[in-house]
This record gives structure tokens, C-alpha cells and sequence, in this order.
């Protein structure tokens, strides 16, 4: 069962968990009973997982295909086939830059527009479809694996009494078939998964991380991170307000694409994550 590690002090962006030990060790380090000033060189997190100065984070959404789920850019390689396939004057480096982390019938959508050929309804709806039955038959014998360091996050999160999210531009079937191909289990290694086919609106809007915040009752974004390797993982960060935006390089996007889209840190890997996400400072 999940522990809630709520901070018991604040003072002067300084954390102390409800543990009295902790506490009382805490204040003989930083003399905070004799009044004394908060030493500069005093940095990190408490043990709470309360990053200093900064408020507890109770959930951390990552998205899943090039960010914790290493499939090798397929999604993109098998849109581009099927769009390819049909006709359409686009390029693979097309597919890379707008379809990113989108829910999938929108990412056709935009990377026709992209290249200005019309299109309607029918159209989208065709080419996702013929999508959709590729990238369904793709996963079924393509090599997939765990991002390095995923699974291991996850736990080191999770032991913080943090939630886990995976969301993704995935319809929930598909995500919910690689989950299991993974082998990663619900309540242990991840909490919930929300995909796109769930809510309204898919990425850049925050509806995903919006409904994961209902889901486990948070109710202020500040206390919410979020992870990708798209632009639109950014965006969507920012747009539901979380308290911070995370770039990954090990997908779609490069540094400056992410920053430019919002991101507030971008890191190599996820090995780096929990050191970004608990500086203090």
C-alpha cells in the first residue's frame, strides 16, 4: 500500500519529514532551533522527497514510447509506411517532426497539413486504420524493451510514495498489450496508465494528466512532473500547469526542440531524472 510522505516543517525552503529522528538530526545540522541562518551550501531533498524550496511531488507522468519504452522509433517508421503506401509525398523526417506524441488520427491529420495535401474525415480515418492494423502487427514480433533505467525509476519513485503514470498517444489496447510485454505489473511497477482514446483531446492539451490528477485526487498540477521525448510531451506539461517539465533525449526531439517547447530541464537519460526532479535549488 502507498504512504503519502507529507513534509511536517518548512522553514526557509527547508523540508523535514514527519519523523522525528530526522527532524531533530536535520536541526542540529542546519541549527535551526538556535535561529541560526540556512547554510548555502545546504542542497537536495529530505527525505520526503520534497525537493527544497519547492513543493512535495505526489506524481510524475511519463510518457511511454521513446521515453520509457525503447521500440525503436517503430510508431513513426510504420505511419510513415502507411502514408507512404497511400500516395502521399511525405518523408520520414515529415512524420518525425509533427507526429511526435500525438494521439494518432490527429498526428495524420497534421502531417498532411504539414505538406498542405487535402484531405477530409474519410481520409484520416482510412489512414489510421491501415496504421493502426500495421503498428498492431509490428508489435506483436518486434524487439521491444524498457528504457535503461525505467524500471528501476519507477521502483525508487514509488518507494518515495510517489504515483507512477504512463501516458501516451497510444490507443489503451495497444499500450496495455506492451505494458504486458514488458512485464510491467499495475501496483507495482507502475500505478495507472491513461491513453489518448480516454479523453477528449489528446496532446498538446492536458487533458491526460488532468484526468491521472482526478484519478489519485491531486489537485494542485505544482505537485505533478512530467516526462517525454516530443514536443508535445512539453506542451502538454505546461499546459496543465505541472510543476516541472521534463525533456528525455532518448526519443523523437532533440535539446533545443524540447526547450524551445517548454521543457524546464532536458536530460540524456533517465538515470538523471530523480537528481533534476530533487535538486535543490
Amino acid at each position: 500500500m502507498l504512504q503519502a510522505h507529507a513534509p511536517e516543517v518548512t522553514r526557509e525552503g527547508v523540508c523535514l519529514r514527519a519523523t522525528r529522528v530526522t527532524c531533530e538530526v536535520i536541526e542540529r545540522v542546519i541549527g535551526l532551533n538556535s535561529g541560526a541562518e540556512r547554510p548555502s551550501l545546504i542542497q537536495g531533498y529530505a527525505a520526503c522527497g520534497v525537493p527544497c524550496g519547492g513543493p512535495m511531488k505526489k506524481m510524475f507522468v511519463f510518457d511511454m514510447a521513446g521515453t520509457t519504452v525503447d521500440e525503436r522509433l517503430l510508431v513513426y517508421r510504420v505511419l510513415f509506411e502507411s502514408l507512404s503506401r497511400a500516395g502521399h509525398a511525405v518523408t520520414y523526417e515529415d512524420v518525425l517532426r509533427h507526429c511526435g506524441g500525438k494521439e494518432k488520427r490527429q498526428a495524420v491529420r497534421d502531417v498532411l497539413d504539414a505538406r498542405q495535401i487535402a484531405r477530409d474525415e474519410e481520409m484520416v480515418e482510412s489512414l489510421y486504420q491501415d496504421f493502426d492494423s500495421r503498428l498492431a502487427g509490428a508489435y506483436e514480433t518486434a524487439e521491444i524493451a524498457p528504457m535503461p533505467f525505467a524500471r528501476e525509476v519507477f521502483s525508487s519513485l514509488r518507494g518515495r510514495g510517489i504515483r507512477v503514470v504512463l501516458d501516451t498517444g497510444y490507443t489503451e489496447a495497444l499500450a496495455r498489450h506492451l505494458i504486458a510485454r514488458l512485464g510491467w505489473r499495475f501496483g507495482e511497477d507502475i500505478d495507472l496508465l491513461v491513453s489518448a482514446d480516454q479523453v477528449p483531446r489528446g496532446r498538446p492539451a492536458p487533458d491526460m494528466i488532468e484526468l491521472a490528477m482526478r484519478h489519485f485526487g491531486i489537485e494542485e498540477a505544482s505537485a505533478v512532473v512530467k516526462i517525454g521525448d516530443t514536443i508535445v510531451d512539453m506542451q502538454e506539461g505546461r499546459n496543465a500547469g505541472c510543476g516541472l517539465v521534463v525533456g528525455v533525449l532518448t526519443g523523437a526531439d532533440d535539446r533545443e526542440r524540447l526547450l524551445g517547447a517548454g521543457a524546464h530541464r532536458v536530460i540524456e537519460t533517465l538515470a538523471d531524472l530523480e537528481t533534476v526532479a530533487f535538486a535543490g535549488g
